[in-house]
């Protein structure tokens, strides 16, 4: 049976944890209890959910154990040097700032959006989003995805609010009308749901390793391969 490892368990780790069976869980990693390289290597892949500034000191450790990971960390820079070590190791890892499949097809739309605006006289377009208070990043990362898949530097507008889960808002204005595509989560489930999803994909990594090469990829660009696949 497949082991994950799951390393971070706070809001959306711990939610990871809960909808995992537990003879499915490898172990449990935290600030209390740091992964090392040999635990790491009893598990088939590592779920990962910690701040970036945490995700820094671990990368070494997740390199040298050469298990796919699907990490869900933001605010971390991805250097060509964590890229080129990674691909090194044989491993291939998945990121995300978003894991819901609400989102990835939101990626998907922006797109489509972008085209639209250079064919609407007058429009201009901006994202809104919203979280909860306790959300340190701001610009969101999903929010940034957006406007990276839109293609243009557009205006992001960001609040923290309450316990709002996540809600992003793409808007293509005119002086008369509105085109607006949103996304709203109300419980943090759908991330941990798309994490173990991703995960079971880079399983079956094993028996298909010619179809996943090692490195690093955002989970936007394989989510477009497994559509293609139709898986």
């Amino acid at each position: 049976m497949p082991k994950i490892s799951l390393i971070g368990n706070g809001k959306t780790g711990g939610a990871v944890e809960r909808l995992l069976p537990p003879d499915e869980i490898a172990a449990v990693f935290n600030s209390k209890n740091p992964p090392t390289v040999e635990a790491l290597k009893n598990s088939d892949v590592a779920i990962v959910f910690v701040p970036g500034h945490v995700l820094n000191d671990l990368v070494p450790v997740l390199i040298q154990s050469a298990v796919p990971v699907v990490c869900g960390s933001t605010g971390f820079e991805w250097t060509m040097d964590v890229r080129r070590a990674v691909e090194n190791s044989g491993a291939t890892w998945i990121t995300a700032s978003n894991f819901s499949m609400g989102m990835q097809w939101m990626f998907r739309m922006a797109r489509e959006f972008r085209r639209l605006e250079s064919q609407w006289a007058g429009s201009e377009a901006e994202i809104f989003e919203v979280h909860h208070i306790h959300k340190k990043d701001k610009p969101s990362g999903s929010a940034l995805s957006i406007r990276q898949h839109y293609g243009k530097q557009i205006p992001i507008h960001s609040d923290r609010t309450g316990d709002v889960v996540g809600f992003h808002s793409l808007v293509l204005a005119t002086a008369s009308e509105k085109l607006m595509l949103s996304h709203h989560v109300e419980d943090r489930s759908v991330f941990a749901r798309g994490a173990i999803w991703t995960a079971q994909k880079l399983i079956e990594k094993r028996s298909r390793p010619q179809d996943y090469p090692s490195g690093i990829f955002p989970l936007e660009d394989v989510f477009e391969t497994w559509l293609n696949e139709g898986q």
